[in-house]
């Protein structure tokens, strides 16, 4: 090989390297800005990290939560999926026009976003936070987030937290239980779907197969009866229950720390606007005012179990 060829070889070689290490222009970082959009705080990070913007990119482009940007089941209003009946002080009242906390905060939600309607659609409660399409915007109607139901749902910030209850009769040995293993010779019951059953059959493990349940009402009724020893349920829903099935009475909870969530099909710009504005709500002492408006009964000590 000639030197004068091996000095072009080199300079071709080199010219390549220069080529290799250059920066390439794409739409990459485009595509990362859109991507990195995301809620204030996405609840669903309790079973995944939160997504957050791809670094090395521009700031993500402003969230638009005009009503007309918004991503709604009907143009101008907002539409809340709940089961019913019903469970004060969360809910009450007519099932097309509920009343309570829950209602008071969609209301509130929905006038920040300039909506001027709210339309409740009801269903099973399992229903509420399974995969598919829905005849609504989101569920709310005390769903505890769990790392299961974010892996099909796309669940808001908490806006209450909660621990799991006993509910017994009053004066029967159950309500004596002070430990996990106090409890597993007698029968439990529970709605299906719920926390309560899994914290049962999880937690708790009775030595017989608890009863299961289409709501609430139900499985309180079978207690107040008899048929079942103690039903395992959210502390705010279990006070209530007491007044409703007298005899009954709340003898323990059990520290879960859950977190109510809003359940949504899909990420959208909808469920980065409510959690933008539910996050507003409480740096403003709004859901704190909700709460103390619909909620102040519930402040009681209750003994706890430990698991």
């Amino acid at each position: 090989m000639s030197r004068q060829f091996r000095r072009l070889t080199l300079v071709v070689a080199m010219l390549l390297l220069m080529a290799a290490c250059a920066p390439i222009e794409d739409d990459s970082a485009a595509q990362g800005t859109a991507a990195g959009r995301t809620a204030v705080v996405d609840a669903s990070s309790l079973s995944s990290p939160a997504p957050t913007a791809m670094e090395g990119t521009a700031s993500a482009p402003s969230l638009s939560c005009e009503p007309d940007d918004l991503e709604l089941t009907r143009p101008g209003t907002l539409t809340a999926g709940t089961s019913y009946p019903y469970y004060a002080p969360f809910k009450k009242g007519p099932r097309e026009a509920p009343e309570g906390f829950e209602p008071d905060l969609v209301e509130a939600l929905a006038e920040r976003l300039g909506l001027s309607e709210v339309v409740w659609e009801t269903a099973p409660f399992d229903s509420l936070y399974a995969p598919g399409q829905k005849p609504y915007d989101f569920s709310i109607d005390q769903i505890s987030i769990t790392p299961e139901r974010a892996e099909v749902v796309n669940f808001s910030q908490p806006y209450y937290t909660i621990q799991q209850g006993l509910l017994v009769r009053e004066g029967e040995p159950i309500g004596d239980a002070s430990t996990i293993d106090g409890l597993r010779g007698f029968k439990f019951g529970a709605q299906t779907g719920t926390t309560g059953l899994t914290y049962i059959k999880d937690v708790i493990q009775p030595d017989t197969p608890p009863n299961e349940y289409n709501d609430t009402n139900d499985a309180a009724q079978a207690l107040a009866v008899g048929q079942i020893d103690g039903v395992v349920i959210d502390v705010p829903i279990a006070l209530p229950l007491t007044e409703q099935f007298p005899g009954t009475t709340v003898s323990a909870q059990f520290p879960t720390e859950e977190g109510y969530g809003m359940a949504f099909q899909e990420q959208s710009n909808l469920l980065d606007c409510i959690d933008s504005e539910l996050a507003s709500m409480i740096e403003e002492g709004r859901l704190d005012e909700l709460q103390n408006t619909w909620l102040p009964e519930l402040n009681v000590e209750i003994p706890v179990i430990e698991p």
